[in-house]
């Protein structure tokens, strides 16, 4: 690995986004879990959240998965446009993210997401994303759903 080389680092971003793609497509809340670091810290253009445990992980994920089910977002792609090491063990990037429908025709406006990722532990994890786009995704939703939900005390939703 080259360390500041911003096609190593590319790459390392690329392989996660493609894991969290096939998380996503197959509802698979382990394999994306493996993926994204606990706490996960999210910011959207008009608020900030906190994931601080797997459950709370595990319930926006499916929240948000029912979200865009709910509109045919049956497949997702994210592919990395750009990425940069910020020191051995901490990388920024900024991918896009698509969601298509069973016939691939796009099911929401293409988003753009700046991420900060990280060596931790024994692999890299995506610690941080900051959705810069301006359309609404439901992801606020999602992360609002799930605060309400440990509000509210119930156990952990599965799908």
């Amino acid at each position: 690995m080259r360390y500041g080389d911003p096609a190593e680092a590319k790459k390392i971003v690329q392989d996660l986004l493609d894991g969290i793609d096939q998380a996503y497509t197959s509802g698979d809340f382990d394999l994306h879990c493996k993926l994204v670091h606990v706490p996960h810290h999210i910011r959207t253009q008009t608020e900030a959240f906190a994931i601080r445990n797997v459950d709370e992980m595990r319930t926006a994920f499916n929240i948000f998965r029912e979200h865009t089910l709910g509109f045919d977002g049956v497949k997702c792609k994210r592919t990395c446009q750009s990425a940069k090491f910020k020191g051995r063990d901490k990388i920024e990037s900024v991918h896009t993210v698509e969601y298509f429908d069973e016939n691939g025709t796009h099911v929401m406006p293409v988003t753009d997401t700046t991420v900060m990722t990280m060596h931790v532990g024994l692999g890299w994890r995506i610690c941080a994303s900051t959705n810069t786009t301006k359309i609404s995704t439901g992801a606020s939703d999602a992360l609002r759903g799930t605060a309400r939900h440990k509000r509210e005390g119930k156990k952990e939703l599965t799908s």
